[in-house]
């Protein structure tokens, strides 16, 4: 019997999943080393402050956004800015994984959004929230899930009063 974890590591994750910026601590650090010793990114913490740094590291997170946000189009049609925060849940759909918690959150969002005056809403940051998953087809409680999450991205993603403040997707065929 062996044990393994359910899961991948985050070093495989991120070099993985996201190259550039695992060149860019590659490159900080001097080794790929962090890839087999994750506490090896505690070398990163000078950096914080370093605006090279800051500024190689925000532009590698903007361009994955952009790409995300290329993604979204591909697969839904809806384009999202990629200069909002995203609000990413994606997890197997259920009454307890706080889909429906996070759709009450959007709602209340979105009404605050309305009720803003226009000056008000230069205050508000745009926000971009994805949900995805999958469960059981015959599932009824999470059905309605997908339905409401569906149903509020009609409704604020059609807006013009909210724009690119708020928009909502359900990101289908999870995989």
């Amino acid at each position: 019997y062996q044990k393994k974890p359910t899961g991948v590591p985050p070093r495989r994750w991120l070099a993985f999943c996201n190259p550039e910026l695992a060149s860019l601590i590659t490159e900080t650090l001097g080794s790929d080393k962090w890839m087999k010793d994750l506490d090896q990114l505690q070398a990163l913490k000078p950096y914080a402050d370093d605006p090279e740094f800051r500024s190689k590291w925000s532009s590698i997170k903007y361009h994955n956004k952009e790409r995300f946000a290329d993604k979204v189009k591909e697969w839904t049609g809806i384009d999202i800015p990629a200069a909002a925060l995203y609000d990413i849940h994606i997890k197997r759909i259920h009454e307890y994984k706080r889909q429906y918690m996070n759709m009450i959150a959007t709602i209340y969002r979105y009404k605050q959004i309305k009720e803003a005056s226009p000056e008000e809403r230069k205050k508000f940051v745009p926000r971009v929230v994805v949900v995805g998953g999958k469960a059981a087809s015959a599932y009824y409680a999470a059905k309605k899930i997908v339905k409401l999450v569906n149903a509020v991205g009609a409704v604020v993603n059609n807006d013009p009063d909210v724009g690119d403040l708020l928009k909502v997707v359900f990101l289908p065929d999870y995989n």
